[in-house]
């Protein structure tokens, strides 16, 4: 990614030696129908800990008075937290948590959902939950952190917030409440992770690295 680029530069490797170079997602297995829910549905896969920022997505729900479902997809050392925080605020009847599921069966979730929020604390080269929301044609919103501010467009293919600021990813599922929005975020972020990592594309990216 973009960003692994920018450390290994910083770690003074020559930048014209280095060539980014994504996975392949196969979009033969993506299933992009529409999917209209009453209610959105909101979708967090990842693991129960700090890093990954669940704690600040339970807190920014909190403050959201629209009707939405959000589950939470995943296990770890917060899940008793998250399980208090939940029955504290009452919101048994908007966050739900479930167990974690092989990845073959994220391309489904991802499909029965609305909006995909990674809300990572920390820099991460680029999760696959990005990639696999974008080829799904949902809206992604995730941090500035790591490699999704390089695949990533803010408010053009995707919504990109701070997650020191709580009130940006509240403003942030607050818009995601406009099917229009929706719709015209997913269709662009699909057609930019496929121009990115569709099969014929990288394997002639790898070629020219080959070649050369």
């Amino acid at each position: 990614s973009g960003f692994m680029k920018e450390k290994l530069v910083e770690n003074k490797i020559d930048e014209n030696k280095i060539n980014i170079i994504p996975n392949i997602v196969n979009f033969s297995t993506k299933r992009q129908q529409k999917k209209n829910n009453k209610v959105l549905k909101i979708l967090y896969l990842g693991l129960f800990i700090e890093n990954k920022g669940i704690l600040i997505l339970l807190k920014a729900l909190k403050e959201i008075k629209e009707d939405y479902i959000c589950n939470l997809y995943g296990d770890g050392p917060l899940l008793k937290e998250i399980t208090e925080f939940i029955k504290l605020n009452k919101l048994e009847n908007k966050i739900v948590i479930n167990k974690r599921v092989p990845y073959g069966e994220v391309s489904k979730l991802i499909n029965d959902h609305d909006i995909i929020v990674q809300p990572s604390l920390v820099a991460e080269a680029l999760p696959r939950t990005v990639l696999d929301g974008m080829a799904n044609k949902k809206l992604v919103i995730t941090t500035n952190r790591g490699g999704m501010r390089y695949i990533i467009e803010n408010n053009v293919d995707g919504i990109i917030f701070n997650p020191e600021n709580k009130e940006e990813l509240v403003e942030s599922i607050k818009k995601s409440f406009s099917s229009k929005f929706r719709e015209k975020i997913g269709n662009r972020a699909y057609k930019k992770v496929y121009d990115l990592t569709n099969e014929s594309k990288v394997i002639s990216e790898l070629l020219k690295v080959y070649n050369n």
